[in-house]
């Protein structure tokens, strides 16, 4: 049996414990080893103070067996990354030939020559090779210690990533073979977490992890594999039978990614009319590629005027029934199909806030209407949080909506 790598992940800087910079550097690096067959261990995250770093870099090399570290290895005083290193492994600081080649070609090429602080990064630790960077000045390093590796790179996302894919990754693969168990993900619309989890209640994992991901635009369940030949087949019914309908996705793929698909295998056209979604939906449609394919037209009809102008929502209508209606709704989702001359067309109107609410249509009110050739279908929400979350939630029925009545025909 393939034994796991222990694999560790530290991200440091004063600004990320401070919340100045959101940690993307920790989520990238996860999901890159999870896609390659490993899985991390453990995360850390450490601000600039010396005596931390030392004391997490000892442990870790202790526990772990590739550690990737990022950030601390700019110009500046407060990038301790070296040093910390030379401590934690009692080694000391060594100019790197390797290094200051790449410093004075990089600095060349900009017009420029290497300064005092600018030296700070031609400086690794004795006995450590250092780790190429394509696209940045400093280089990273990586250091052994009782077959345990510290992987050290700079924090800027786009060197990281580069980094890690060249270099990193190719090197933990040749040292420790995938197991190439990995996993496979459901997706849910519709169920809170409690409710999925009382529908599998009785479902057989066999010995299978099972972990749920909350969030806006679907629910997730991750199921980690026993093995790499190891299919899940009968899970994979057994879950799909309890989930129905509300199961939208068992590829992994996000429901703008499956209502994509869908328009595309039937060969059917859409257009939108978006009020208090402001053209999130028609965003999250074309960020697909080959969307013209089946995306006709979007619009983000918020005044009145433009709900009457563009879709053909009435006078009477509006003053009967409001903007925010389930007749108005629907008209724009008629209106804007009819307009297009597409299969399917899809109106939102609604009350994002956090200003317009009222007693009778509270902030969070929301009208979806998904009109087809021969029906049109609605439905009235009431959404929380923030004008954003509205929005965003708002978009998510619409496509399971839509989602829905595409697989109804």
């Amino acid at each position: 049996m393939t034994t796991r790598p222990r694999i560790e992940i530290i991200s440091q800087g004063d600004e990320l414990i401070e919340g100045r910079t959101v940690d993307t550097n920790s989520g990238e690096l996860a999901k890159g080893f999870e896609a390659s067959g490993y899985r991390v261990t453990r995360m850390s995250t450490v601000g600039d103070e010396p005596d931390q770093l030392v004391h997490l870099f000892r442990v870790a090399l202790e526990r772990s067996d590739e550690i990737v570290c990022t950030g601390g290895l700019g110009p500046t005083n407060d990038d301790h990354t070296v040093d910390a290193v030379c401590r934690a492994l009692d080694v000391s600081p060594a100019v790197s030939p390797v290094a200051v080649a790449h410093v004075e070609a990089w600095l060349a090429a900009r017009g420029r020559v290497m300064s005092t602080a600018e030296a700070r990064q031609t400086r690794i630790p004795a006995g450590a090779a250092t780790v190429a960077n394509p696209t940045g000045s400093a280089l990273g390093f990586c250091i052994e210690l009782g077959g345990s590796r510290l992987w050290c790179l700079p924090g800027v996302p786009s060197e990281m990533r580069a980094m890690f894919a060249q270099s990193v990754l190719p090197a933990i693969r040749d040292r420790h073979a995938p197991p190439g168990f990995g996993h496979f993900k459901l997706g849910v619309f519709g169920l809170p977490e409690a409710d999925i989890a009382t529908r599998i209640s009785d479902v057989d994992l066999e010995g299978r992890a099972l972990s749920f991901t909350a969030g806006f635009e679907g629910n997730w369940l991750t199921i980690r594999k026993l093995s790499a030949d190891d299919d899940a087949s009968t899970l994979r019914a057994d879950l799909r039978e309890r989930l129905g309908q509300h199961l939208f996705s068992e590829t992994g793929a996000a429901l703008h990614e499956v209502v994509a698909e869908l328009l595309d295998a039937r060969g059917q056209t859409l257009s939108t009319a978006e009020s208090c979604t402001g053209g999130l939906l028609a965003h999250r449609l074309t960020s697909v590629s080959g969307a013209s394919a089946w995306m006709i037209e979007g619009t983000v009809a918020y005044a009145n005027a433009a709900k009457m102008r563009i879709c053909g929502v009435t006078a009477e209508q509006l003053e009967t029934h409001g903007a925010v209606s389930e007749s108005v709704a629907k008209a724009m989702a008629q209106g804007v199909r009819e307009h297009a001359g597409t299969d399917w067309g899809i109106g939102t109107t609604g009350i994002a806030g956090p200003t317009g609410g009222t007693p009778g249509k509270p902030v969070g009110t929301v009208h979806v209407a998904v009109a087809g050739r021969h029906r049109t279908f609605h439905q009235k929400l009431l959404l929380r949080g923030s004008r954003e979350r509205v929005a965003v939630q708002a978009v998510a029925h619409a496509l399971n909506d839509l989602r829905c009545a595409l697989l109804a025909v």
